[in-house]
């Protein structure tokens, strides 16, 4: 009979104290149903499986539930060492569990604004950025998705805290066993395979487990790094081209996240940016043309230095990067041309002044300018894009030397949230807005500069410089495939850029190649460089880019076919099938990434 009695005073005291790590698990369980239903919303549609991402990041969620519950239970057997002991234990797990349930949260948040995943790569590349931070996550956090990711990291924090510090934490009853073989269930149904799986790992693997993708900052060992440096640059290969008049100004306008669905004329879906559409029919346009990267860093590093942004060991950072002998813009100034950076949006954000000043541009300019003064600001203490037309075309008329010059122009007003900085319809929110307001002052900036001759006796290019954050919807992908993740829309007017639709895989590193034929009247390039300017185009025999979400790997377009290269030092690879030249374009890439790196 005393049997019963004794039973039922244990239970007395486990269920309440099981309480708060339930909170945790329906915290934690609520933020990975909302982590599946986001991916279900963007890609479920590519595989016809409505449903299935829900289950893919439930059970890749699993794992952290499982560490979660064997953490708390660990905590309640651990009551019988000393107060002082089982408290400093009890902090060390409370600030592990909290720091993984942030991670988790923010994990969400970034693939719902941005497409991207958290990475360790990126927190110290970009966690300093507060402002941007604030930016992006308060707009995010007031949207029904937002709010009910901020709700379930409130009730996981509420149970962690009470389970480990509350007046409910775990006793030496029932309650640590049960939680113990809740993460022995939790943990079993991690290991269990899934009823579904899908190729793009990254996507659905939980926070800990997609870290990695960090594996393409791994250093290559001594001996390889020696035998790598020792390797050759790639030869250049140069023509004569037929004589024409050089322009006497470029003008390069890099528009922030201006895609392909953006745009009728470069994909026949969305029709977003009729009057850019209208600019590009009037000049030479380039329906394949490829982003070497995922972001603005990267793409003015491909663009401005000719580099493949290919990661170094350093970091993902655009300051890997090192100033290099015949850098272009020190070319031009050596030629007597004067160059100029423009942007609306704070130059501190990214490093982004201190790589435009190793990449050797004379004159650069962001949202500290004092044209910006008193106006309104937006994502990133942005001016609006057409503050940004206003301030360029000042720069074109009073302040612009009386000599050749090249100016690099940067809009932001694209960028997720998407705040319109000077509001003139509140009713026009989102992406779709966005990209309106930024098509209108284009436009205007494209049509004041033929009225100045820029286009008479120089040479402009308009591209994006990534595709937009947001999902690939199933258009995209049935229509340009796997590349659709890397596409943008880019055009020429002006000296050397006659000729309508122009097909292939031309590139961002391809500009600097292209502008340098305009000016020598002699075409140089390697194999991994292509011309989409002046008579007779010529793209690229090897085209590189970096995967927006595989982020230790690249693409290759070779002969009209895609390969997979892995990043992860002396084991780096082909994954897959091999290109005819696979061992040459594999040496050159990782001599690449050493290169930005100091001996």
């Amino acid at each position: 009979m005393s049997q019963a009695p004794s039973a039922q005073r244990a239970w007395a005291f486990a269920v309440p104290s099981l309480l708060p790590p339930a909170m945790l698990v329906a915290g934690m369980l609520a933020l990975s149903l909302l982590r599946g239903t986001g991916l279900d919303r963007q890609r479920a549609a590519f595989v016809d499986c409505a449903g299935c991402f829900v289950s893919m990041a439930l059970h890749a969620d699993l794992a952290l539930v499982a560490l979660a519950l064997a953490l708390c239970a660990a905590s309640g057997w651990m009551m019988h060492p000393p107060a002082a002991r089982t408290r400093v234990q009890r902090v060390i797990v409370f600030a592990a569990l909290g720091a993984l349930l942030v991670a988790i949260t923010v994990d969400i948040g970034l693939s719902a604004t941005l497409g991207h995943r958290l990475l360790w790569a990126d927190v110290r590349q970009y966690g300093r950025e507060t402002g941007a931070i604030v930016d992006i996550a308060l707009p995010y956090l007031q949207t029904p998705h937002g709010a009910l990711a901020g709700a379930a990291l409130l009730i996981a924090f509420a149970g962690l805290a009470a389970t480990l510090f509350g007046r409910w934490r775990l006793r030496p009853s029932l309650a640590p066993a049960v939680v113990s073989l809740a993460a022995a269930a939790a943990a079993a149904g991690a290991l269990r395979t899934p009823g579904f799986s899908y190729f793009d790992a990254a996507v659905v693997g939980n926070v800990v487990a997609i870290q990695r993708l960090d594996s393409g900052l791994r250093h290559h060992s001594d001996e390889m790094a020696g035998a790598l440096r020792a390797l050759p640059e790639p030869p250049r290969h140069c023509h004569p081209l037929v004589a024409s008049a050089a322009p006497r100004t470029i003008i390069v306008v890099v528009l922030e996240s201006w895609s392909l669905h953006h745009s009728r004329l470069f994909s026949g879906l969305g029709d977003r940016t009729p009057r850019l559409d209208r600019w590009a029919e009037r000049g030479r346009w380039f329906p394949e043309f490829v982003a070497n990267s995922y972001s603005t860093e990267a793409a003015l590093i491909a663009l401005l230095n000719g580099s493949v942004p290919i990661p170094s060991h350093r970091s993902w950072g655009a300051l890997a990067f090192r100033e290099v002998d015949g850098d272009f813009h020190r070319w031009l100034a050596s030629r007597g041309w004067h160059t100029h950076f423009a942007t609306s949006g704070a130059l501190h954000f990214g490093d982004r002044e201190a790589v435009l000043r190793q990449l050797g541009i004379a004159s650069i300019e962001g949202a500290e300018h004092p044209a910006y003064a008193g106006r309104p600001r937006g994502a990133f203490d942005a001016a609006s894009d057409r503050a940004l037309v206003d301030r360029v075309l000042h720069w074109y008329d009073h302040e612009r030397p009386d000599r050749p010059a090249m100016a690099t122009v940067l809009t932001v007003g694209t960028h997720p949230p998407f705040i319109d900085a000077e509001p003139h319809d509140p009713h026009r929110p989102g992406e779709a807005a966005a990209v309106q307001r930024m098509d209108e002052a284009v436009d205007r900036l494209l049509s004041e500069l033929e009225a100045r001759g820029a286009m008479a006796d120089g040479t402009v290019v308009v591209l994006g410089d990534h595709r937009a954050m947001t999902p690939i919807t199933r258009d995209e992908v049935r229509r340009f495939g796997e590349s659709s993740t890397s596409r943008v829309p880019a055009f020429a007017l002006g000296v050397g850029a006659d000729g309508g639709r122009t097909p292939g895989a031309f590139q961002q590193t391809d500009l600097i190649p292209s502008l340098r034929a305009l000016l020598e009247g002699e075409d140089c390039r390697t194999d991994w460089q292509g011309r989409f300017l002046g008579p007779a185009p010529r793209p690229a025999d090897v085209v590189v880019y970096a995967h927006p979400v595989l982020r230790n790997e690249l693409r290759v377009q070779m002969a009209g076919n895609t390969y997979r290269l892995r990043l992860d030092g002396d084991d780096t690879g082909w994954v897959g099938d091999v290109p005819p030249v696979g061992e040459a374009v594999l040496r050159e890439a990782m001599r690449q990434r050493l290169s930005r790196d100091q001996p």
